[in-house]
């Protein structure tokens, strides 16, 4: 059965948990597991006298965490297998530097989602903060792997110094989506906001809202007009669980452009043509 923590505090003192996750967990009591430490504010704290705690991993590597746990950071942090499940919203960090597994948040999630990730997926019904499956503050490399599906909005700076993955968002994002982007693939749904691709190296946006409102940065170059196999692939790839592109015909066909030139950079965005 899955390990379940039911949140039963009421402060908004953020709480640590990175050190919660399937493979570290696993062979555990629910009574092991309460006694586990974890940071809140300037303090370190037995995680049961937040949580209610209960189940085990003996057969199964799920946790699940029930409540509001905004203010709970670093869910997932790091895991490498099992399935992360969150019923209400959750906040920073969640997902940063995972190697494996599945995180499914039916809420919102805070800044740094997914940031510096290398494999695993997460889902996020809601709304999702800044940088996600970006980098850190003066890291060189963003996501490495792994694809991350926002179905609401996105913040600013979606993708940062991205090297390889997927990302895609349903909703609207803020300002400089895929910026330093170095590899991998973002697609966005809904409207974009300025400085997209900038100083974008290689890698692809693919823009699935009509460009008449999007201000294109200058340092790119229009190369023509494209309908590419690999977006019919990414369709495929993405329809069980990311609807939203079922929307878009098969033949659907993009204007190109190539950039930043900043950077002498070949990467490229496409923005759909209706």
């Amino acid at each position: 059965m899955a390990v379940i923590f039911r949140l039963e505090a009421t402060s908004t003192i953020p709480i640590e948990v990175e050190s919660i996750r399937p493979d570290l967990l696993r062979g555990q009591s629910a009574v092991d597991i309460a006694r586990i430490c974890v940071q809140q504010g300037n303090a370190r704290i037995p995680i049961g006298e937040l949580f209610a705690v209960s189940g085990s991993l003996t057969e199964d590597d799920t946790i699940e965490w029930h409540g509001d746990c905004s203010h709970v950071r670093g869910i997932g942090l790091g895991m490498t297998c099992g399935t992360v499940r969150i019923t209400g919203n959750t906040g920073m960090h969640t997902g940063a530097g995972m190697r494996g597994g599945r995180i499914r948040c039916e809420g919102s999630a805070g800044d740094w989602l997914g940031c510096e990730m290398l494999g695993g997926s997460i889902v996020v019904d809601h709304n999702a903060g800044d940088c996600v499956g970006g980098t850190y503050r003066g890291g060189q490399r963003g996501m490495t792997g792994g694809e991350i599906l926002i179905r609401g909005r996105a913040g600013h700076e979606i993708g940062r110094n991205m090297r390889r993955g997927v990302i895609a968002i349903g909703g609207s994002c803020g300002n400089g989506a895929g910026f330093g982007m170095i590899a991998g693939t973002i697609v966005l749904n809904d409207a974009v906001g300025k400085h997209l691709g900038a100083g974008m190296k290689r890698g692809t946006i693919v823009c699935l809202r009509t460009g008449t409102d999007l201000e294109q940065l200058p340092t790119f170059r229009h190369s023509g007009r494209m309908s590419p196999e690999f977006f019919r692939v990414l369709r495929r790839q993405m329809e069980p669980y990311r609807s939203f592109l079922s929307e878009s015909p098969v033949d659907i066909s993009f204007d190109r452009y190539v950039g930043d030139s900043v950077e002498r950079g070949n990467g490229e965005i496409l923005i759909v043509r209706r």
